[in-house]
């Protein structure tokens, strides 16, 4: 046959009319239900879409709303940030105004203690300023003489100080002056022969304090006690003084000696002896 078509060109195809049984199960194919349930089926899948995207935009527009009050807020506090730096930056200048006024203070304090010292120190008075529980708190320089004292013992109490006066109790002094608020001199002779006069005078300052009553609340001035300044006065340096159980400053106010009245009575003192001679 496949010669012959070879030569012809041409081939016959011929269907046969039978019946044979199909061996696979089959079922009848509905187009119309098929179309309509998979139809069905997009539908609910787009209404979940649809649904889903309703719920998205919803959050978006809440976080959009959510961020734009964040954006508000961060301006706000942005232009109270500017507003703080301004006031930051003036207490900056008050307070660099401030410092240079406390610079000059200290500079003038730092002044005055060099003047005092300087003073102290060329009076040839010797002075020893003590709290009340009789700790050392500032001596001068021309006390060392009597005293065994340094820088280092600034703090120290005065009970465990060597000085070279042996025919007084300087602490029982001390503590009398303390206990009774009036000045006291006594004359002393330490162990190298020189005699001094001891003046102990108690050291009080000026605070100022409200005191409330059932009406108002009033500023009021205070005298509190600080310790005590003991003054060592040479008295071969000074001259004649008026010895302790002489009448001594009974116009004095404050109790606290007057050196030109004291003067004053020495050289009447002397003077009158010298007459009666």
């Amino acid at each position: 046959m496949t010669n012959q078509a070879t030569r012809t060109g041409y081939c016959a195809v011929a269907f046969l009319r039978g019946h044979r049984e199909v061996e696979k199960d089959m079922k009848e194919y509905r187009i119309d239900t098929q179309a309509a349930q998979r139809i069905a089926s997009l539908e609910r899948e787009l209404k979940v879409a649809q649904d889903n995207l309703r719920r998205t935009v919803g959050e978006l527009e809440s976080v959009n709303a959510e961020l734009q009050a964040a954006n508000e807020e961060l301006l706000t506090a942005n232009e109270e940030l500017q507003s703080s730096n301004e006031e930051l930056q003036s207490v900056n200048e008050e307070l660099y105004t401030v410092n240079s006024e406390y610079q000059s203070k200290v500079s003038e304090l730092a002044g005055v203690n060099d003047d005092m010292a300087n003073f102290l120190s060329s009076t040839m008075v010797g002075v020893l300023m003590v709290d009340q529980d009789l700790n050392i708190r500032k001596f001068t320089e021309y006390i060392s003489t009597e005293f065994n004292v340094a820088d280092q013992d600034v703090g120290r109490s005065l009970r465990y100080i060597s000085f070279n006066f042996a025919t007084i109790d300087l602490l029982a002094l001390c503590r009398e002056v303390l206990s009774t608020m009036q000045p006291s001199e006594h004359l002393a002779a330490s162990i190298s022969g020189q005699t001094y006069l001891i003046r102990i005078a108690p050291f009080q300052t000026d605070e100022m304090s409200y005191e409330h009553d059932e009406y108002d609340a009033t500023m009021r001035r205070h005298r509190k006690l600080r310790g005590l300044v003991l003054t060592f006065i040479d008295t071969a340096r000074e001259g004649d003084f008026p010895l302790p159980h002489e009448p001594r400053y009974a116009d004095s106010d404050d109790g606290y000696s007057r050196p030109h009245e004291s003067h004053a009575r020495g050289a009447g003192s002397s003077a009158d002896r010298q007459g009666e001679s």
